[in-house]
């Protein structure tokens, strides 16, 4: 990798945030770390639904357009044979010289509304599920992807990874955390009753 990647990469690494589950400022860490690294103008978080549908975007940054969005949706209706390929969890490159080729849908939608030229996909999934994907995009002009852009882009999702895992185990741990309290509070309720119970008998 670029002396320039490995920087960026390290800062991204001992963040805190990572560890912390904090999916928000992580995602912007990162899609802004893909824009300087790969030296591109757009790059986005998109997270997809449970029945692999419909990706979200998380937070997509367009530096040409000035612009951050976390509303558009993808769905496989759409560019089916996109998320066919999406699916195979392996990254792959999209250019919009292929027009008439197999990503024609995507291109033609998605690819012309935003002068999108080149697209390098990295699916991001958590024990072979599919959860999200990093869109790394450039925008008037074609962009070559070389071993050391895929590998710095790699490197960067699987961040987005641990966050996520880190996120659903905090989200594990306060439910663990909240059931205790309820049964603490619950046997102290029945205890109460049985205490009480007691007492009647022993006075009736």
């Amino acid at each position: 990798m670029k002396a320039e990647q490995r920087h960026l990469l390290k800062q991204v690494i001992n963040s805190d945030q990572i560890s912390n589950g904090r999916l928000n400022k992580t995602a912007l860490l990162v899609v802004e770390s893909i824009i300087s690294g790969l030296e591109i103008n757009r790059a986005g978080l998109w997270l997809i639904d449970k029945q692999l549908e419909t990706l979200n975007a998380f937070v997509v940054i367009d530096q040409k357009a000035q612009t951050k969005d976390n509303t558009s949706r993808l769905t496989i209706s759409q560019v089916p044979t996109f998320f066919s390929a999406l699916k195979k969890l392996i990254p792959f490159s999209i250019d919009s010289n292929q027009g008439n080729g197999e990503y024609k849908e995507l291109i033609q939608s998605y690819f012309t509304s935003h002068s999108i030229h080149s697209l390098l996909l990295i699916p991001i999934h958590i024990k072979g599920t599919l959860v999200a994907a990093l869109f790394c995009e450039n925008v008037d002009q074609t962009q070559r992807w070389n071993e050391s852009d895929i590998l710095f882009s790699e490197l960067l999702a699987d961040k987005i990874t641990q966050t996520i895992a880190f996120n659903q185990a905090n989200e594990l741990t306060k439910e663990l955390a909240d059931l205790n309290r309820k049964f603490v509070k619950h046997d102290r309720t029945l205890k109460a009753i049985q205490t009480a119970s007691i007492i009647l008998v022993l006075f009736v």
